[in-house]
Formats: C-alpha cells, structure tokens, sequence
C-alpha cells in the first residue's frame, strides 16, 4: 500500500486561515482600485466633450455644464450587498445655470445624461458608456493585480 506524507501542512493551514480573514478586505481594496481606473477613463472622456454651439451663449451654457461635470464626477463609497461589492460613480449637485425650472441650477446627473444620450438640439457625446467600455479590460486587470499582491503579501507573513 502506498504512503503519503504531507509536511508543513500547519503553516498551510494557517495561511489559508489569515487568506480566510482578510479576503473581504482585498477584494474590497481591488474593487476600489478598479473603479478608479473606470473613473480616470470617465474623466477624460469629460475633457473630451465637445461644447462648440450655434453661438457664443450656447458655447459658453455647454462649457459651464461641462465644468459643473467635472467639479461634481466622483465615485460613491463602497456597498456591501449580500457579498456584492459596489463602488458607484456618478455625479451630484448641481451647475451654476439657473433656470425658472431649476433655480439652484441644473442636475448635473440630467447634463451628464444630456451629452451622452443627447436631445433633439443636443447631439449626442456617448462619453459615459464609451468609457467605461474602454476601460473595462483596464479595470479588470488592475484588480487582479491588486488582489495578487494582496494574497502574495499574506501568505509571506
């Protein structure tokens, strides 16, 4: 009958104990650090809006609303959903155009959805969606990476 001996197993045992431990805490750091590669790409894809219009007020609307899309972009702090890690990124407040209909300025979520989606006197600037598409294998990687790193770290110690 064959033997087999395994050595060492305790400390085998024990690294996959500290991996148990902190695997909440690595996936949520990969997480984060894969939406700010999204974000980096939906931040550039803002610079990259077009805001030339019919005249100089127009010109001068759409590059205030560009400018409020930029100060108000950010990502949401981290949700645990039943084991569902979500880090979210949007926009909030609102831009300094004040209307009759919003006097303390537009949504900056509706502008963002004006330029992406665009209306029937705005074209439309898919920038939203174009990014986070483009940005996709990025993210993933840098998550993977991360996660590496984090599991070759622990299982050091």
């Amino acid at each position: 009958m064959a033997k087999i001996a395994f050595t060492g197993l305790e400390s085998y045992l024990k690294q996959l104990e500290k991996l148990e431990q902190n695997t909440t805490d690595i996936a949520k750091q990969a997480v984060y650090e894969g939406a700010k590669v999204t974000a980096d790409a939906i931040r550039s894809g803002i610079e990259g809006l077009r805001t030339d219009g019919p005249s100089a007020y127009e010109t001068k609307r759409r590059e205030t609303q560009k400018k409020g899309l930029q100060e108000s972009f950010g990502l949401s702090p981290m949700e645990n959903d039943q084991g569902f890690l979500h880090v979210r990124a949007g926009f909030d407040g609102y831009n300094s155009i004040q209307t009759k209909k919003y006097p303390q300025g537009q949504p900056n979520a509706m502008i963002a959805r004006v330029f992406n989606s665009g209306t029937s006197f705005s074209s439309k600037q898919p920038f939203f969606d174009r990014s986070v598409r483009s940005s996709k294998g990025a993210a993933e990687q840098k998550m993977k990476e991360v996660f590496e790193t984090e599991i070759k770290k622990i299982v050091k110690e």
